[in-house]
């Protein structure tokens, strides 16, 4: 029942945003009633103009978004579905390809990449931890693979985009505590796999600037609770590589954990986040995030992010919207879970994150640029208490992002988008 409401809301949705305001109308209502709450740009203006249902899928299952055709496209587990994973067009939400369905596929996470204007490398990880690669076609079909690949590790691990069409697959290697990596073509044939030159690798994430060139970020831990965050520049050259510089220590209390570590760019810095979280409240996380120049490689004093559980009045405009500032002495603060930073290089860095407000678990959008908190922005009304979100830009630079929530008994995935038509 609850896949054919979604149906029918998708289609509902659709018509309202190419139609006046009156269908907008129709199209919210048909969403109360089923108790699935549209949201309305025009009700509130922190709000990103265009807010989706994908329909069903799985908690904890975090999609993954590609570019076909300079256009976004979400890959998500789709509970209705017969194949493992489904593709839908952000321009086509009532669209569900079906991807890589062989028998035993069971991807627990999974990335893809651009491989070509008509075909793009995917990427998961079964249950055992072994990874496997497809090229897919933009219209689903599998034109090489599934392939095994080497390694087998159920840790931090990231598919990049290479020159030529080419992509890195990158992951963490907890029994040898280093990081290896393995190219594949643009034909999604897998090459060597290579280790990369860090020791005592604790946590690791890379990202990519505009030329596709890798930065890499981790911690080292070579003493209980003591971490230190070290960064290199094109860790994969095969020579006149940069010693690794050492960006920052902290340390952790007994009963804490460092649950999320990644890496974020825009043209002038890096960001490198992580997360803390405790046994006393385990689906809550302490965020941070710890700026550095990528010209001098000097580190600012890491950012506690503390987004306030009301949003406030003032705000500045962006060609995202209009951002709320973060100031340090606004209370009560919200509690923040499942950040995610871009990994490529733009002229900002965006980090999503699920924010708890006076009115729930809801998708936040925190800027960052040239070193310095810009702002935050709650896009949408729909909650986001169901897993970790993904995000992507388009040609044009403008912001997509996906998050399962939780409604009743059913986890749905939301997309947005700052795309203004």
């Amino acid at each position: 029942m609850i896949v054919s409401v979604l149906s029918h809301l998708r289609n509902s949705l659709l018509w309202s945003l190419r139609r006046p305001a009156v269908w907008l109308g129709i199209a919210l209502a048909a969403a109360a009633s089923a108790g699935l709450i549209l949201d309305s740009p025009e009700s509130n203006g922190r709000l990103w103009p265009h807010v989706w249902l994908a329909g069903v899928t799985e908690p904890m299952k975090s999609p993954a978004w590609v570019d076909i055709d300079r256009q976004p496209a979400l890959i998500w587990r789709a509970v209705d579905a017969d194949a493992p994973l489904s593709m839908t067009p952000f321009d086509s939400p009532e669209s569900k390809q079906p991807l890589i369905d062989y028998p035993g596929v069971d991807p627990q996470i999974w990335w893809a990449v651009r491989a070509s204007a008509d075909s793009f490398h995917l990427v998961w990880r079964q249950p055992d931890g072994a990874y496997h690669n497809a090229l897919i076609a933009s219209d689903g079909r599998t034109l090489r693979g599934p392939i095994d690949l080497p390694g087998r590790a159920k840790s931090d691990a990231i598919l990049l985009p290479q020159t030529r069409g080419h992509a890195a697959l990158l992951w963490h290697d907890p029994n040898s505590a280093q990081v290896v990596t393995v190219d594949l073509d643009q034909e999604g044939r897998p090459g060597p796999v290579r280790t990369l030159p860090f020791r005592h690798v604790a946590r690791f994430s890379a990202a990519v600037d505009r030329h596709d060139r890798l930065h890499a970020a981790w911690l080292s831990a070579q003493e209980p609770d003591v971490w230190t965050v070290r960064y290199q520049f094109d860790p994969t050259a095969d020579e006149g590589q940069p010693s690794a510089a050492e960006l920052h220590t902290f340390s952790t209390q007994p009963g804490e954990s460092i649950v999320a570590f990644a890496l974020g760019l825009d043209d002038t810095h890096g960001y490198v986040v992580w997360s803390i979280t405790n046994a006393v409240q385990p689906d809550v996380e302490t965020v941070f995030v710890l700026p550095f120049s990528l010209g001098s490689l000097s580190a600012n004093t890491p950012i506690e992010l503390r987004v306030p559980s009301k949003v406030p009045a003032d705000a500045v405009d962006s060609p995202y919207g209009r951002l709320y500032r973060l100031a340090p002495d606004t209370a009560p603060f919200a509690a923040l879970r499942w950040p995610v930073i871009a990994s490529s290089e733009h002229s900002i860095s965006p980090l999503v994150v699920a924010a708890r407000l006076d009115d729930g678990w809801r998708p936040a959008v925190v800027y960052f640029q040239a070193g310095r908190l810009l702002g935050f922005q709650v896009i949408a009304s729909h909650p986001a208490n169901a897993g970790p979100p993904a995000l992507a830009f388009d040609a044009e630079g403008k912001l997509y992002v996906a998050w399962p929530g939780l409604r009743r008994t059913a986890t749905i995935l939301h997309v947005a988008s700052s795309k203004r038509h």
